[in-house]
This record gives C-alpha cells, sequence and structure tokens, in this order.
C-alpha cells in the first residue's frame, strides 16, 4: 500500500461561504485548481464536466468536498485538509507534478486567505498522525498542529525533495514540509 498526497492549510470560512466556495469551484476558479483538473481529465475523462460537491458529516463533523479527478477536501471548523490519490513519492521527486499540486493547493489556500500549508504523507508515517486532527473534537487549528510535528516528528524538512532519501536497498519518504508560497505569490 502506498501513500498519497495531502495538504493541510488553515480557513476561516462559514457554512455560506462554504457553498459559494463551491459556487466558485464549480464556475472553474481558482485558475490553479482549474490547471490541476486540466492535467488530471486525459486520466480521468469520464470526470469532465462533473461538478464539485459538499456535503456536512454529522458523524465526523468535517464538511466532505468531492471535485473531479479524485480531489477532495475535508473542512474541520479552522483546517482545510486537501488529498489526492496521486503518490506522496511522485509528488516529492517529480518537478513538473510537484509544481502543479503545490499551485493547486496554493490556488485552494489563497482562496480561503490561508497563507501557509503543510504537506505529509496520508498515511503510514508519523507525520500523517497530524491528520487526525481534522476530525478531532478540539478543533486544533493549524498552529497546533504544525506544533505537534514539531514536537513528535522535529524539525520540517528544508525542501520537498529532500524528504525522499533513497538507499541501498530501499527508500525512505518520511518527513513534511511547510510551504510558504513566496515563490508562487510573485506570480
Amino acid at each position: 500500500m502506498g501513500r498519497d498526497f495531502s495538504a493541510l492549510f488553515a480557513h476561516k470560512l462559514e457554512e455560506n461561504e462554504i457553498y459559494r466556495f463551491i459556487q466558485t469551484l464549480n464556475a472553474g476558479t481558482p485558475p490553479d485548481v482549474k490547471a490541476f483538473i486540466e492535467y488530471l481529465l486525459p486520466y480521468n475523462p469520464e470526470d469532465r464536466g462533473r461538478l464539485w460537491t459538499v456535503e456536512f458529516s454529522s458523524f465526523s463533523g468535517v464538511w466532505e468536498i468531492e471535485g473531479p479527478c479524485g480531489i477532495s477536501l475535508r473542512l474541520s471548523k479552522t483546517v482545510c485538509y486537501f488529498h489526492h490519490y496521486i503518490r506522496w513519492r511522485n509528488f516529492l521527486v517529480e518537478d513538473d507534478l510537484q509544481r502543479l499540486l503545490r499551485a493547486c493547493t496554493y490556488g485552494f489556500a489563497h482562496y480561503v486567505h490561508s497563507e501557509w500549508a503543510i504537506y505529509v504523507p496520508d498515511s503510514a508515517a508519523k507525520e500523517s498522525g497530524v491528520i487526525d486532527f481534522v476530525w478531532d473534537e478540539d478543533a486544533r487549528d493549524l498552529c497546533a498542529m504544525r506544533q505537534w510535528l514539531l514536537d513528535n516528528c522535529g524539525e520540517p524538512s528544508p525542501t520537498l525533495r529532500e524528504i525522499y532519501q533513497e538507499f541501498e536497498d530501499y527508500a525512505d519518504s518520511d518527513g513534511y514540509y511547510i510551504d510558504d508560497f513566496k515563490d508562487l505569490k510573485a506570480c
């Protein structure tokens, strides 16, 4: 079983703003999100024209947003969890894919007024434990999640590429990265 891409970023959307967010996504913006979907459509042709949907799960206490091409978002009271089935390893080592996913993350984060994001593998790593806080009753914010990572996993990697390490008989991709989007904000 492999690890998938995931990102966490802050949000302050109220219920009516979440529905407006869905309308915005269905209108084809933010452009970076649309570009990522366009990249994925040849591999997911059945999703051409698929609309974004949203539903509140009273069981989990989060908003569940599903989009085309396997894109999903989960919104707690303060944090958005962005998940995609693209492999964590591919995100770390393929520059073009990394650029697309970072830009898509920035598109989501910018819309909800978040200045930074945390990238972690979705499973099978100590760092992925932070994702559980999205469903936590205490509704921890992104700063608390970053502090948990610092306390339990150490410092973030200085670059995404440095997370992935190959050894003689195995590879390791445990780690996390905090993205301030400085290079994307300049564009």
